[in-house]
């Protein structure tokens, strides 16, 4: 019995030990905003389209769950959201992802409507984002800024 025991302890503690030496060589992704895009308007409620592309620097693919991100543009939200369709992360590979968002007409009346009078003027955007893995490993929440123009100028 008391080899049963010191078995079972060993093999916990091996499966313990795995387990955090495998999240201690976890590479956070690199995310880079691509662009964020004003599109067409449909409707009384402006959509956007923001492209990342993420980066994965670990020598094996990692499953994601979802994406919750929240777009601040002129340090006004203009729309939160969640995606759960998003690919998992191939090993040493740049992945593009879209995420969509639609303005609120009155909660962000003021940011709009600066966006929609001068469309081809820059705006300044904070996006904060959190990937929540598949897996036991810990979430992933990034911050970028920086400004975009809605509509530029075509030439």
């Amino acid at each position: 019995m008391t080899l049963v025991k010191s078995f079972s302890s060993l093999l916990c503690l091996m499966l313990l030990t795995s387990c955090s030496l495998m999240h201690a060589e976890l590479k956070e992704p690199e995310v880079t905003l691509v662009t964020i895009e004003l599109l067409p308007l449909r409707g009384m409620n402006p959509e956007f389209k923001i492209t990342l592309d993420v980066y994965n620097p670990n020598d094996y693919d990692i499953e994601l769950a979802q994406l919750s991100y929240q777009l601040m543009v002129q340090d006004q939200q203009l729309f939160t959201g969640k995606n759960s369709d998003i690919p998992s992360l191939t090993k040493l590979q740049h992945q593009q992802v879209s995420l969509r968002g639609t303005a609120k007409l009155f909660s962000s009346f003021k940011v709009l409507k600066a966006i929609l009078k001068h469309p081809e003027k820059a705006v300044q955007y904070q996006l904060s984002a959190q990937l929540d893995y598949n897996d036991l490993l810990p979430m992933y929440d990034f911050v970028k800024q920086g400004s975009f123009t809605p509509l530029p100028k075509s030439k």
